[in-house]
């Protein structure tokens, strides 16, 4: 995940252009994600969670502590 900020030129960025899709959401959005990835790691065991989620539980983990820590860091900032 690349958090893109007010004025940052990503149009033209190539670098990961066939491996990354950009969506806008709300913070409510973005919170409601990461709460279905911690209840799918709650919920699922890791030796089925890449089967029936379509990612790694590791990533899942990596995933939800980023959008954590994002959500965390921008809190104040509206």
């Amino acid at each position: 995940m690349r958090i893109i900020r007010d004025g940052t030129a990503w149009a033209n960025d190539r670098r990961d252009a066939n491996a990354e899709i950009v969506v806008g959401v709300t913070r409510e959005e973005l919170a409601a994600l990461c709460g279905g990835l911690n209840e799918a790691l709650e919920a699922v065991e890791d030796w089925e969670f890449q089967t029936r989620v379509s990612i790694s539980p590791e990533s899942a983990r990596a995933l939800a502590r980023e959008i954590s820590r994002f959500l965390s860091e921008t809190y104040f900032q509206e």
